[in-house]
């Protein structure tokens, strides 16, 4: 890559993953990010660059990768067709919605072609998480829970107590617009560490329980219970790597913590949350799939002006593949399941199966709650395809 490019591609992460700013546009009635502008901006220079470079690449692509890119192709034109012809009103909202889509693709593409900068950029990413992270923790033990970065009044800070008083609890956000998507965002950021062959042992070690840390202090039960699960399975096959009566003591340590996590998780939700009914998330469903039947085409966006009475009002049906069909049709919903099926078929086909725990974790959490959608869309979807193409480059080094 060149000097410019790697610019362009750190900004787009800067702004991604770091300085979330944000504005409303009023005639659209919707927000913008400007990670959207660096995005437009990095697709007009990817596609410059390809036509003016002179090298030809090897562009080794799988029969998955192949697939991926058909169905996202399809999904984008069918998200954007059937909101065209049956809620104009909500067209841009929606192409700057799945455009993150395209990006991915995009950015897999790149990374395809400049593959010797893919460990350099994945570092880069790293610091920036738990400079996050660390950042967080900080402001929360200095009171404040929440930081908004907007071009109007550039950062504003939400004291914890407001939480409190919204939902009877503290909830560590960051920067991010709800405590399941902090959970997401923090256990991307575990990943990120933990895969990354430039930091030392020790620098796992001493950032490993930051996230985790975070991820408590968030309030996100189900992102807590995802991350326990993510870890547990992280040290399974680090143990697999040990001697015998190492790993003995060590499996021993480790189901012990793992059982006792598990024992207060359980008595802690059990205390806070309605279990059989998923946290109400069961009535939530079922009313949800009886509006997707009324409306297959979908409403186009789903916003505080839509509420679905369920016994009390919600205004999302905190599922991903849900709110999917809800917004942009059942069509729609089928081939965004159909996308994450395919890229976590991949990380098994190149054995990586923590590069998978990743997407199951990340899937599970998303299964009760929006929480791929605002500005975790964005972070999602760009920090993949570094995880995407770096299981194919071990895998080819092992072989």
């Amino acid at each position: 890559m060149t000097k410019l490019h790697k610019s362009i591609i750190f900004m787009l992460y800067i702004f991604t993953i770091v300085l979330i700013f944000m504005f409303k546009i009023s005639r659209y009635d919707f927000t913008l990010y400007v990670a959207t502008i660096f995005s437009i901006i990095y697709l007009f220079y990817y596609y410059i660059n390809c036509l003016t470079e002179n090298r030809k690449v090897n562009m080794d692509y799988d029969v998955f990768d192949k697939i991926l890119f058909i169905l996202v192709a399809i999904y984008v034109i069918m998200s954007i067709l059937t909101v065209a012809l049956n809620n104009k009103s909500e067209i841009v909202y929606n192409i700057v919605r799945v455009e993150v889509l395209f990006v991915f693709v995009i950015l897999i593409k790149d990374f395809y072609r400049n593959l010797e900068d893919l460990a350099e950029i994945k570092n880069y990413i790293a610091i920036m998480f738990i400079f996050c992270a660390v950042i967080s923790l900080v402001l929360y033990f200095k009171g404040y829970s929440q930081v908004f970065f907007s071009v109007k009044s550039i950062v504003k800070l939400i004291p914890n107590n407001q939480f409190v008083s919204l939902f009877g609890e503290k909830r560590l956000h960051w920067t991010l617009t709800h405590k399941s998507r902090f959970a997401v965002f923090c256990i991307t950021g575990l990943t990120f560490l933990l895969t990354n062959n430039r930091f030392k042992k020790r620098t796992k070690v001493i950032f490993s329980p930051v996230f985790i840390l975070c991820v408590y202090l968030s309030n996100s039960k189900v992102g807590l219970l995802m991350t326990i699960l993510f870890v547990a399975y992280y040290f399974k096959q680090k143990l697999n790597k040990k001697v015998f009566i190492v790993r003995f003591f060590l499996v021993i340590i480790v189901a012990f913590i793992f059982t006792a996590t598990t024992y207060f998780y359980y008595k802690d939700l059990s205390n806070n949350r309605n279990i059989s009914t998923f946290g109400s998330r069961k009535y939530i469903w079922t009313a949800g799939m009886e509006f997707i039947k009324q409306n297959p085409n979908g409403i186009g966006k789903a916003d505080d002006d839509f509420s679905l009475d369920v016994g009390f009002e919600v205004t999302n049906l905190h599922n991903i593949f849900l709110n999917e069909c809800l917004e942009r049709g059942t069509t729609s919903g089928i081939l965004y399941l159909i996308i994450w099926i395919i890229i976590a078929i991949r990380f098994l086909k190149y054995n990586n199966k923590i590069y998978f725990s990743y997407v199951i974790a990340i899937l599970g959490i998303s299964m009760f709650d929006n929480t791929i959608s605002s500005e975790l869309s964005y972070i999602f979807w760009f920090c993949l395809p570094i995880f995407y193409l770096d299981c194919k480059k071990l895998k080819a080094v092992e072989d």
